[in-house]
């Protein structure tokens, strides 16, 4: 006899072994539940029983008559075998979510990335984290990630977990989720007059005239867009007055 537990909605399958199993003339019959309590879900020639798409309603005992007939249909053997049990979990759901996914290095360049599970059972469950093929040493469900600089504008990180469940040495679900990250350079700035008015900024003042036109910009390097890019960047101007 073979105890097998299946998540929802795979399928289930039992095993009964008989003394050369499936000679000519024997017949299995599956009951859900005690034979005399329960209606039959399955009668076959082979000793084994698979069941199709699995319901929760379907968890519980199972039972299988056996019976062997002559050529003349004479019964010349008959017993009942019990004990199967079917232990059917929810089904499982994985949500691999995270605070962000563009990641500008050097400025709050840690990100955190957390996998939710909902259904199956409570014990069994491995995770194993990965950066691309690299192996990380997380092994819970939430992982703190603080990317390198990228030797060009951008990377592409992907983020992948790899998640497991095993029980009684049989493995009854495996799956893997992936987040991509945005990693871009280190953003520096830099402030500039416009129409010449550097000319008037001799070691680093400011100076003008009264009623002169000043026009100034500021320049990107790093970072994500352009600077003009309002998806990434706002830029905010104010005035400090000296005196004199």
């Amino acid at each position: 006899q073979e105890l097998i537990a299946r998540y929802a909605p795979n399928s289930a399958a039992f095993e009964v072994r008989t003394a050369g199993c499936n000679p000519s003339g024997w017949t299995y019959k599956w009951y859900h539940g005690n034979v005399s309590e329960s209606e039959v879900v399955s009668t076959t020639s082979s000793c084994s029983f698979a069941g199709s798409t699995v319901k929760t309603t379907q968890a519980g005992d199972y039972s299988v008559e056996i019976t062997n007939n002559a050529a003349d249909n004479t019964p010349l053997f008959s017993t009942t075998v019990s004990g199967y049990q079917l232990t059917v979990y929810p089904a499982v759901t994985l949500t691999l979510s995270t605070d962000k996914t563009d990641i500008v290095s050097g400025y709050e360049d840690k990100v955190t990335l957390e996998l939710k599970k909902e259904g199956g059972p409570t014990d069994g469950w491995t995770y194993e984290w990965y950066n691309g093929d690299e192996k990380l040493s997380a092994t819970g469900t939430a992982y703190s990630y603080t990317p390198e600089a990228p030797s060009g504008a951008k990377r592409k990180d992907n983020i992948h977990v790899k998640t497991k469940c095993a029980l009684n040495g049989k493995v009854l679900f495996e799956k893997e989720e992936t987040q991509s990250l945005n990693v871009y350079q280190a953003v520096t700035f830099e402030m500039r007059g416009l129409n010449g008015l550097d000319d008037f900024l001799p070691e680093g003042r400011r100076v003008c005239l009264d009623g002169d036109l000043i026009k100034l910009g500021v320049s990107k390097q790093g970072g994500a867009g352009t600077i003009d890019d309002t998806n990434y960047w706002t830029v905010e101007w104010s005035v400090k007055k000296g005196s004199g």
